[in-house]
């Protein structure tokens, strides 16, 4: 329905996973989060999105609602009931993706945190690829 809409206004499909969504696949695979013509914000952080929130001037009943993300539960909170502190899970993931040793960043965010995020870049990792096909 989003990409009918998008064409009969000649538009296109804004997607907005955002990376911290991206890496730890709390997002529905095919869904309005996934499946977009562009991704404007996959390149951020959720702890970044809420910086350039505050220096944009949004609003702050936007920057501080706790929205319920219905793709992934709908009585989840999506400001981080499913990771913890967004700021903690971000740095672990930047760690991960830059080779931070896994023994660092358990040293400083703990093993089980770190564990926990890991399992969930894990599990979900087919979420970020090419569907497969027979051709």
């Amino acid at each position: 329905m989003l990409y009918r809409e998008a064409e009969r206004m000649l538009g296109m499909v804004v997607g907005a996973a955002n990376r911290t969504e991206w890496l730890t696949g709390t997002f529905t695979q095919f869904g309005c989060d996934h499946i977009a013509d562009v991704m404007p914000i996959l390149h951020l952080y959720r702890s970044q999105l809420e910086v350039l929130a505050t220096h944009l001037h949004l609003p702050e009943e936007i920057r501080k609602k706790k929205t319920a993300d219905p793709d992934v539960l709908p009585s989840l909170d999506n400001k981080g009931g499913l990771l913890g502190s967004f700021e903690i899970a971000d740095q672990i993931l930047w760690g991960i993706e830059n080779d931070i040793p896994a023994a660092e960043l358990a040293m400083r965010f703990g093993q089980e945190r770190t564990l926990y995020i890991r399992t969930l870049m894990r599990k979900s990792a087919y979420y970020r690829e090419t569907p497969y096909s027979l051709i």
